[in-house]
């Protein structure tokens, strides 16, 4: 089972990126998978919006974008 989304190509903020997006790295906001388009868009340094759930289970949507300094996703307001 695929863990990790690879960048494969120089398309990328960085230009030549090396690194990796965790699939389930949103699960603990409630997103089981981000997928290889919603990881395409992020390492293009884009905005996505996806659906989370609050602890509660309420749905809710937000804005999150990966930060390659620190290798994760965050939430784009941050």
């Amino acid at each position: 089972m695929l863990l990790t989304i690879s960048c494969q190509n120089k398309t990328s903020v960085t230009d030549g990126c090396k690194t990796t997006i965790w699939k389930n790295g949103l699960e603990k906001l409630g997103k089981k998978n981000i997928t290889k388009t919603e990881a395409g868009k992020l390492f293009a340094g884009k905005t996505i919006s996806v659906n989370l759930k609050t602890k509660q289970g309420k749905p809710y949507k937000a804005d999150v974008v990966f930060n390659m300094d620190k290798n994760w996703v965050e939430f784009a307001n941050n």
